[in-house]
């Protein structure tokens, strides 16, 4: 990826006990910005990518900046700012989006290489020229003081795919700047100590304070009361947990244990006296808020009930955000379906449960979150939680063992849909790990619709989440849509989670969305780009198994509920699920998808060794038919080492399995059935429609355009033929007629090729019936399907001219020449020690009366077999005799002889050789025009079709000659079958010897 060079602007900051000066720059990846003595800073990026894949923006400031917030500026239709990436140690918060682009920040940084180096992970989602303005707005040192900045904007251009439309970055808003100068540290979590919990709290606050644009003026969440709510307040408390604090650790604390609060007022108001076990507002009455802050003090393992008046699910509407969850230790439950009139699911299809409670947000211009977990072991339950911007946050790594279960998100109390779209129904976010969203008790599935995201795995650590049993994207009946746009979402480092499962009710049912199902994608490698050796950022081990996704929830077909529907099938979008950009070993197994454009999609370069195995594509679970515009899976973008097998796909336009771009390789596809498409069971891209086979098969192309296997007979009870040496042949009965490819209807079974090439598989099987095969290499690359031939008839014969066996002898052998590039395994006679393979020949060498031989099988009778021979000297005082051997069985073949005698003179002769014994097909004959010379290469050509026998030698440096010098007819009974052909050699009366005669680019073709 290159890097160019832009415009350089200065940035001055000073530290309040000591002033220093730096500049910003935007460099090159290799160079450095303009110079203010050693304090530069620099911004890399690159100057062209691809779109739809993530690339990074280097920020590097110097190494004793521990924490830095700024902003990211672009046209939004281009681009989004994907995450933060500390290259030598740190955290990054999770970009939140602001007018016009992004924010970013990142806190307790360690230097890498002297510099503090960050990288903003991008992805493109516009082919054109877009400007990125680059603006740090904060910086603080590991001890959490203030650096004042000013000028920090960087404007930039990044060429995506060579397009010429221009997407300009917004001007800039001048940065936040403190009202007041720094007072000593005060805690966010008024709880007497200094600890996790107030960095929690100036993390949400960060993001909230940027999400609604008050930074600097509701800084109700100032650490270090400068006026901001800023990335220097939480860089302070970090260092303030890493030091001895002034702060008594244990002023305030409780050891009140396992409390129950009953909510009994539909108010939003707070608690009056936090942390004395009694849950009371300023008028004695409990309401969820104060429920909360009381909870968070309590040392066990709290639950909040409720009992309101009114008829479920009773009205809470909230004036802000509720308070961050994160007591010390035991969790909280907040149970709605202990509110009277409640009642949970028991419903097969859909949701019939009654939430006990109602949870009313603001609306998505408030931009709020209702519910914000940062500790371990809580539940939400029993809810109805809508008009929120997000409505559950899991978040950060103390937050693991959590409950989302039996709530209905995104909708009204009537169960229609919320009119307003939002943005992530519930968020596993920045570490947040071993959590729980639905399970497969009936009472515990969730229902959410109309966000969105219904679900969004993000960040590093972000690991081992399960997510089962909900209906998603579609309202609590099951049988009306309530459209995302993602069902289920992974970014920039999720690992080893689990949606779904094949047990009862573990399955998670996905309706309508604009662009699809389930996904992995946008990871990212900070180490080395998109190298593939780090996995911190990657999204990496995880599994959907068994998902209905793109269906009703009694698994009905209805295009309204398809996926990818707001999409052109173009870029990552369009698919059910798709696996791409930085996902990695992950598993989509057992999934019925219904998809407008693609049903599965794995691509890119850096997204490998995924596996996509026992998917029902293109039919509903209930046998209807689910059409599709594009292919059932769709491999592309130069991923690598996929499996794709066992899937069944039926109804998509363009084929089976589509291996689209000639940079996709060692793609495993094996034990697929493919029916009702007009389009190929598998396309490997090369040529239009199947690739033909050719001799040593040195076509590129996905898969490197492995050649089919050929049948060499089809009967009742078996079927044979030959394929590379070691391949796996897969044989499958066809729907099309001989001659045609595929579609593979049904899985016969499997056969090893020997080093011979041959393979063959028991079969029991009627007359008539058709098959076809594909082959597997070792490399896993595997071909198209071979054209289909009819059981119990000959298999339709190679046109002329097909290629049969060829080798180009470019490889480097000793005592034999191995296997040929085309064609099998080649077998000698005479001592393996006189066989070798350099300098892109075969050679034999034999001594004053010796014989040598090498044969290659052909699998059909008629052949032609051309070649070049050398000798490496003349003959003296004897002659060489080279043949060219044609339908050799043991010591029965027929051989084109070319004499050698001395001084060059060349002689040809045709002969049949039965068990032994030559006869002679006609007298020798002097050819004309040509002779030997060592080291001189001859052309030589043979056929024999049907009784015709005919031999020509040439000087292989000019054309082949278009006349015969022998020709015979033969029909001798035992020598019309296939057999080997190859080379011989013999000496007798040689004074010079031992002699090695060398071949090259032979090829054996079918003859005519």
């Amino acid at each position: 990826m290159r890097r160019t060079s832009l415009s350089v602007i200065a940035l001055t900051m000073a530290i309040l006990s000591g002033s220093w000066s730096t500049a910003l720059a935007v460099v090159p990846d290799r160079g450095a910005g303009v110079s203010l003595g050693n304090r530069n800073v620099t911004v890399s990026v690159p100057e062209r990518v691809t779109r739809g894949r993530a690339f990074a923006v280097t920020v590097r400031l110097p190494g004793d900046v521990a924490a830095v917030d700024g902003r990211v500026l672009m046209d939004r239709r281009a681009g989004e700012l994907l995450g933060v990436a500390p290259l030598g140690g740190g955290s990054g918060l999770r970009p939140a989006t602001i007018p016009g682009g992004a924010a970013f920040g990142a806190y307790d940084l360690r230097p890498s290489g002297g510099a503090t180096v960050l990288e903003l992970v991008i992805v493109p989602e516009r082919s054109g020229r877009v400007q990125l303005r680059v603006i740090i707005d904060s910086v603080a040192s590991q001890e959490g003081r203030r650096l004042s900045v000013s000028g920090g904007d960087a404007l930039a251009n990044v060429g995506v795919d060579g397009g010429s439309t221009v997407f300009r970055a917004p001007s800039a808003a001048a940065s936040p700047r403190p009202v007041r100068a720094a007072r000593p540290l005060r805690e966010l979590q008024q709880d007497g100590r200094m600890d996790k919990r107030d960095s929690d709290v100036a993390r949400q606050a960060w993001e909230s304070a940027r999400l609604t644009s008050s930074t600097c003026t509701a800084a109700q969440s100032d650490a270090n009361g400068d006026g901001c709510t800023d990335i220097v307040d939480l860089q302070a408390i970090v260092a303030a947990r890493g030091t001895e604090y002034s702060i008594d650790a244990t002023a305030g604390a409780v050891t009140i244990q396992s409390l129950t609060f009953t909510v009994n007022s539909p108010g939003d108001t707070p608690d009056v006296a936090t942390g004395n076990g009694v849950c009371a507002d300023s008028l004695g009455v409990c309401t969820l808020r104060a429920a909360i802050m009381e909870a968070n003090w309590t040392n066990g393992a709290d639950r909040i009930e409720f009992a309101l008046t009114g008829v479920a699910p009773v009205l809470i509407q909230l004036s802000g955000p509720l308070p961050l969850i994160n007591a010390r230790s035991g969790g909280v439950t907040i149970d709605g379906y202990t509110q009277p009139g409640s009642r949970v699911n028991d419903s097969t299809l859909g949701s019939n449960a009654i939430p006990g409670v109602e949870i009313r947000g603001n609306g998505a211009s408030a931009r709020e979150s209702a519910f914000f977990i940062t500790s371990s072991g809580n539940t939400i339950r029993g809810l109805l939680i809508h008009n929120v911007w997000r409505a559950i946050v899991i978040d950060h790594a103390d937050a693991y063992g959590n409950r989302v279960v039996g709530n209905l998100i995104g909708f009204l109390r009537t169960g229609a849909n919320e009119t307003t779209r939002l943005n992530f129904a519930v968020v596993l976010n920045t570490g947040a790990h071993d959590n729980v969203v639905g399970t497969p008790d009936l009472a515990d599935r969730n229902v959410i619709g109309n966000y969105s995201h219904a679900v969004e795995h993000y960040g590093p650590g972000t690991n081992a989440n399960i997510v089962q049993n909900n209906v998603l994207c579609m309202r609590p009946s099951g049988m009306a849509t309530a459209t995302c746009n993602n069902g289920i979402d992974h970014n920039f480092g999720p690992k080893n989670g689990l949606i779904g499962g094949t047990g009862l009710n573990e399955k998670n049912i996905i309706g309508a969305t604009n662009l699809q199902g389930i996904e992995y994608s946008h990871g990212w490698n900070p180490a080395v780009g998109q190298g593939d050796t780090a996995t911190t950022y990657q999204i990496n081990g995880n599994r959907s198994i068994g998902n209905w996704v793109g269906f009703r929830g009694d698994g009905s077909y209805d295009i309204a509920f398809r996926s990818g529907l707001g999409n052109q099938g173009t870029a990552d979008n369009g698919n059910g699920i798709n696996c791409y950009d930085g996902s990695n070993d992950n598993i989509i197994d057992g999934n019925y998808i219904a998809s407008r454009w693609d049903g599965i999609q794995v691509m890119s370069p850096n997204s490998q060794r995924n596996i996509v195995r026992n998917n029902i594509i293109g039919q509903s679970p209930l046998g209807q038919a689910a059409p599709m515009v594009g292919w059932g899976i769709k491999i592309r973008i130069g991923t690598r080492f996929d499996t794709i097998s066992g899937n069944t796909i039926k109804n998509a336009a363009l084929g089976g399995v589509g291996l689209i771009q000639s940079n996709v390789l060692n793609i495993r596809v094996s034990r697929n059935i493919v029916t009702d498409t007009n389009g190929p069971a598998i396309d490997l891209y090369g040529v239009p429609g199947p690739d033909p086979n050719d001799a040593g098969d040195p076509d590129t192309g996905a898969n490197n355009l492995l050649n089919t296997p050929v049948f060499t007979a089809a009967t009742t009870t078996s079927i044979s033929g030959t394929a590379v040496a070691g391949a796996t042949v897969e044989v499958f009965r066809a729907s099309r007629p001989a001659g045609q490819f595929g579609l593979p209807v049904e899985f016969l079974g499997s056969a090893t090729a020997g080093q011979n090439g041959n393979w063959s598989l028991p079969v029991a099987l009627t007359s008539g019936t058709l098959v076809t095969a594909l082959q597997i290499g070792s490399n896993n690359d595997t071909s198209e399907l071979a054209a289909n031939v009819a059981v119990g008839k000959a298999p339709p014969p190679p046109g002329p001219g097909s290629l049969l066996a060829a080798d180009d002898f470019e490889r480097t052998a000793s005592n034999g020449w191995g296997t040929a590039s085309g064609g099998g395994v080649w077998s000698h006679t005479g001592p393996t020690g006189s066989f070798s393979v350099s300098g892109g020949a075969g050679h034999m060498q034999a001594d004053n009366g010796g014989t040598r031989q090498s044969r290659i099988d052909i699998a059909v009778a008629p052949v032609s077999v051309t070649g070049r021979v050398a000798l490496d000297r003349l003959p003296v005082g004897g002659n060489v005799w080279v043949y060219v051997l044609a339908r050799a069985d043991g010591e029965t073949a027929y051989n084109a002889q070319l004499r050698v005698a001395p001084g060059g003179s060349l002689f040809a002769r045709l002969r049949r050789v039965e068990n032994g014994a030559a006869t002679l097909l006609g007298p020798e004959v002097a050819v004309s025009g040509v002779t030997a010379a060592a080291g001189r290469p001859l052309g030589v050509r043979f056929d024999a079709v049907g009784s015709d026998l005919r031999f020509r030698v040439w000087d292989a440096a000019g054309a082949e000659p278009g006349v015969w010098n022998v020709t015979a007819v033969d029909s001798t009974a035992d020598l019309q079958d296939p057999g080997e052909a190859g080379l011989r050699l013999y000496l007798n009366g040689l004074s010079n010897g031992p002699v090695q005669v060398s071949l090259d680019d032979f090829e054996v073709r079918y003859g005519s």
